[in-house]
């Protein structure tokens, strides 16, 4: 047996097979189904294939499904056990199976790489009818015999799908036909746009951009590429192309296209890129001046974010500057932790440094001081706090008064980050 799922237990082997004969049986069939989504198991996989398929056939729109979950496992470090690969691998192997199982078991197995897959792809000839699926997976593992093959597919056929190849794997020939399909981008159909030019150099970004200039610079699309790579002489030529224009327009879903919080994006990285944006953030809306505002807090650029940015956000602004303790203050009303315990973390994932939101979040507890307020603190310094922060939650503890709860809470988180932490 192997049975590997991201929830606290795994349903035993005669739990699966009564659920997957039910499935059968029952009109719960999908209900059951997404019930086991997480579950590492080759019958479960093979039945959700079998599930997948028959909504390809009839039209229903299935893409990402179960896929998507199993890639987020991945990630998280948990690799499909070999019994699943390999169910996987004989139903999308085998061109005598369904073409619509076929690319779905294959869209599942990719989706939990591992060494030695790129072998099992290179044995689909070209003239498979799920070939088209297996070039694209030869992209994810960065199989350069296949860059021709590519190439071949960008210029004969939709270019703004095969485009999406180099986001795995670049190659010097990619640079060589993109300046012609550059030329036929506009404000209307840019995909993959900013993605591939940061592929390229500076240096050549510039000189590609400076070439073209007269034809591109007619479109924001370019104004706001132009600006994101941000060299002096790309600043210039910005400056004088939109002197007549409606800059509200021109700068109009910029955010866009930064790439922010993007995965495998460069985005907003370089000063440069900053001090090139500047002239313009007045320009922006108010959500595009927060993502900036908070990319520069991830990227240490604070002062800027502070004495630019957030003197342009209106003060009855949807979208707050300081560290918010609503959500936290919300769950307490309803009395239990739903959240809220990755209040911590999100803060410092948004920019803001540890110290900063602690201070927010004992402050909040002093406010708001109760069993359930000592709770979420605590649940947020378990696996994020410091020692100091522990010192600081005992001091002010003592201040407001330890019942039993709270004491058997404060040993737990004792141990919890004395255990985890140095210093």
């Amino acid at each position: 047996m192997s049975v590997q799922v991201s929830i606290d237990f795994a349903p035993t082997e005669s739990t699966i097979h009564y659920l997957l004969n039910w499935a059968q049986t029952s009109g719960l069939k999908n209900y059951i189904l997404y019930l086991l989504r997480l579950v590492d198991h080759p019958d479960v996989l093979e039945a959700q294939v079998k599930k997948l398929a028959d909504w390809d056939r009839r039209g229903f729109h299935t893409w990402g499904q179960i896929a998507d979950d199993v890639s987020r496992a991945f990630k998280e470090g948990q690799l499909l056990s070999k019994p699943s690969k390999d169910r996987l691998k004989e139903i999308f192997i085998n061109n005598q199976n369904d073409s619509c199982a076929r690319k779905h078991a294959l869209a599942i197995w990719i989706s939990s790489p591992s060494e030695g897959d790129l072998p099992t792809l290179q044995t689909i000839l070209s003239k498979d009818e799920i070939y088209d699926r297996v070039l694209m997976a030869k992209a994810t593992y960065r199989d350069l015999s296949i860059v021709d093959q590519l190439i071949d597919k960008i210029k004969n056929n939709d270019s703004t799908y095969w485009w999406q190849a180099t986001r795995y794997m670049w190659h010097d020939k990619f640079e060589q036909i993109f300046e012609d399909h550059m030329l036929t981008i506009n404000d209307d159909n840019y995909w993959m746009l900013f993605e591939i030019f940061e592929k390229f150099s500076i240096e050549k970004a510039e000189t590609l951009l400076e070439k073209h200039w007269d034809k591109l610079n007619q479109y924001n699309i370019f104004i706001q590429l132009a600006l994101l790579v941000g060299t002096d002489k790309l600043c210039s030529l910005v400056h004088n192309s939109i002197q007549e224009r409606n800059l509200q327009e021109v700068f109009k879903y910029f955010n866009h296209h930064w790439g922010f919080k993007t995965e495998g994006r460069k985005g907003i990285y370089r000063d440069q890129q900053i001090l090139a944006i500047k002239p313009y953030i007045q320009y922006f809306d108010d959500l595009a001046k927060m993502n900036l505002y908070q990319i520069c807090l991830k990227n240490g650029w604070k002062n800027f974010a502070q004495e630019i940015i957030e003197p342009l956000i209106a003060d009855d602004s949807q979208y707050s500057l300081k560290i918010s303790t609503k959500r936290l203050s919300e769950e307490l009303q309803e009395g239990k932790i739903i959240w809220s315990d990755r209040w911590l973390h999100d803060c410092v994932d948004q920019g803001w440094s540890i110290v900063e939101a602690f201070e927010v979040l004992i402050s909040w507890l002093d406010t708001n001081y109760c069993d359930l307020a000592v709770d979420i603190v605590v649940s947020n310094l378990e696996y994020t706090g410091l020692r100091q922060h522990f010192l600081r939650l005992n001091d002010l503890c003592e201040i407001k008064g330890v019942n039993q709860h709270i004491q058997e809470i404060l040993e737990r988180t004792y141990w919890a980050i004395y255990l985890r932490t140095i210093e």
